[in-house]
């Protein structure tokens, strides 16, 4: 499975894959990367984890997507996808490069800083999935000499952040996100069957 694969239902979404980029934000502590950072992963489960990340960030996203459409039942699917894509892109510290999703985003900045402050009181199930992600992809960038801890921070500022949970082994964290994957119709369900941590998620046919 490739990341661009678990994607290719929303290519106008503005998604940023490469998972390392961050943004930078001015004035918010880092506050809530203590025990985190005091972990380590194996060097070779990075990448099947980074995996993991991007199946929540599509989750995540489709979510958004669907409030968003009942919301606003009479906005545009351009604007609607473009707007989800760049809540999601915000969520992960992962902006995307592209001009045209630059622009967007400052435009839209307004409301996407409001919508993501309404997430944790509409969207509460997706915030167990959403610490374990922001929580895996933080160790993963660590382990890669980057510091993503600011991500975690803003999380923990619109209340999505879960404290008290514990941080997961990798392989929880990868059942979880194939479980969800499969609920979602984002992986095929014999994703579910591929337990072993080498072997890539399946994408849904379609």
């Amino acid at each position: 499975m490739t990341v661009s694969r678990i994607v290719a239902m929303h290519p106008a979404s503005g998604f940023a894959l490469d998972g390392k980029a961050l943004t930078k934000r001015p004035g918010i502590e880092n506050t809530v990367v203590r025990k985190e950072s005091d972990m380590d992963i194996e060097p070779g489960l990075v990448a099947t984890l980074r995996q993991g990340v991007e199946i929540i960030k599509a989750i995540v996203y489709k979510n958004l997507r669907n409030r968003q459409i009942e919301r606003h039942p009479l906005q545009s699917v351009d604007f609607t996808v473009k707007l989800c894509g760049a809540m999601v892109n915000e969520l992960f510290g992962t902006p995307n490069p592209d001009p045209s999703f630059t622009a967007f985003r400052e435009e839209q900045e307004p409301r996407i800083t409001a919508e993501l402050h309404l997430f944790a009181a509409t969207m509460p199930e997706m915030r167990i999935p959403l610490t374990d992600a922001l929580r895996i992809q933080f160790l993963c960038d660590n382990h890669e000499g980057v510091d993503s801890g600011e991500v975690l921070a803003r999380a923990d500022a619109l209340n999505l952040l879960l404290r008290e949970r514990e941080l997961p082994l990798p392989g929880s964290f990868m059942q979880l996100a194939r479980r969800l994957g499969v609920a979602y119709e984002i992986l095929a369900p014999e994703s579910l069957e591929e337990e072993a941590m080498d072997a890539p998620p399946s994408p849904r046919r379609h």
